[in-house]
């Protein structure tokens, strides 16, 4: 599987866990657009690597949630960018 794929169903798993929602297939492709022959391989990958639990649908679970705010995108200042381009500490 594509690790875009994987990445792009953890956020929409997660989305749909923060709005308290269970994560289903069809729900995942409706925010992903993505085929549902790579969801149903991608939520096995994350099933077999106890990323989500099943539980009255698709939850993450807590390894599931790390991993989730690891590959997320840090904002990072303007003055830090400038400050490390120019070499300066």
């Amino acid at each position: 599987m594509k690790v875009k794929y994987r990445t792009s169903i953890l956020r929409a798993i997660a989305a749909l866990n923060n709005d308290s929602q269970p994560a289903t297939a069809a729900r995942i492709r409706r925010r992903t657009l993505i085929a549902e022959p790579a969801i149903q391989t991608a939520l096995a990958e994350l099933a077999r690597d106890n990323l989500t639990e099943q539980d009255g649908g698709l939850w993450l679970t807590d390894a599931g949630w790390d991993l989730w705010r690891r590959d997320r995108p840090c904002a990072v200042s303007a003055d830090m960018l400038l400050t490390h381009a120019d070499g300066a500490e």
